[in-house]
């Protein structure tokens, strides 16, 4: 039987334009969880595990049995003061954790001491349901649903998750990979022009063309770099490895001219480094 608990998290909403400053972090305080007076699954309330967690954070008083479910998550991990999500491309689930996960002003500390910061794009087990959420189990369902604000439709369950990158919301570098920044619920200029091309890595940036004609990708956030496969991994786990054809649409840019899309001086400098036109492919469409 599988014992877990929910910890909501919500990241407030970044718009498409530049937002310098992310939401702080609060400092923790802790709130000791309740033994129940009656139980369900034969364990006395003398004997129950009990956990800590900031007052903002939604934790059971019981670890009542759950289900597990065995689907692949993957995602980057988001906050705010009050809740904590899993982001997926424009998509933002609340996240439920095991029981006897706790929170600390950095991330979630899984009850094996895998540490998930604010900012990481993980991949684990679990699987993803509908809101709203309906009282039973161990859910605390008045708390899920409080966390919900527009365009947050889902929770989702994050098991034995593996920390592939730490992400910067305004946007960065991962290997070779450069990504933009977190588009929150604002708007972007969506362009939509065609780029076609084997996928290359020159000069410590991925991207299309061949070294006299190359252009960087500047990718959605939540992309990342996997070095052993020597590919880029996008935000849905579409593994495209240096070598295969990449068709996508989004627009070109100058170097120089990425504000719409990262606040990172980093990025236009590795971009401008490596491009020999001087030129950007910002992706903005699902790569086939």
């Amino acid at each position: 039987m599988h014992r877990w608990m929910l910890i909501a998290v919500i990241v407030a909403a970044a718009a498409c334009t530049s937002n310098d400053d992310a939401a702080p972090a609060s400092t923790p305080t802790t709130a000791s969880s309740v033994a129940p007076t009656s139980t369900t699954d034969g364990v006395e309330p003398a004997d129950r595990a009990t956990t800590t967690a900031p007052d903002d954070i939604v934790v059971p008083t019981t670890p009542e049995n759950g289900t597990v479910m065995a689907a692949i998550v993957r995602g980057v991990v988001e906050r705010t003061d009050d809740c904590l999500y899993l982001r997926s491309g424009t998509t933002r689930s609340i996240l439920v954790f095991p029981f006897g996960t706790t929170i600390d002003d950095v991330g979630a500390i899984y009850p094996d001491g895998t540490r998930v910061p604010t900012g990481a794009a993980v991949v684990g087990g679990g699987g993803t349901r509908q809101l709203p959420v309906e009282a039973s189990g161990n859910l605390p369902a008045a708390e899920i649903n409080a966390c919900v604000t527009p365009g947050v439709d889902s929770w989702v369950q994050l098991e034995q998750p593996a920390v592939e990158a730490i992400l910067d919301h305004n946007g960065g570098i991962d290997g070779p990979v450069l990504y933009a920044r977190n588009p929150g619920d604002g708007d972007c200029d969506y362009e939509a022009a065609a780029a076609i091309g084997e996928l290359s890595l020159v000069d410590g940036c991925v991207g299309l063309g061949a070294e006299e004609e190359f252009r960087p990708l500047l990718w959605p956030f939540g992309t990342t770099w996997d070095d052993e496969q020597q590919a880029v991994v996008t935000p849905s786990g579409q593994v495209i490895a240096i070598g295969e054809v990449v068709d996508t649409g989004g627009g070109s840019r100058s170097a120089d001219g990425l504000d719409q899309f990262t606040n990172s001086s980093g990025v236009a400098q590795q971009a401008g480094a490596c491009s020999s036109t001087g030129d950007v492919f910002v992706i903005q469409s699902p790569v086939l």
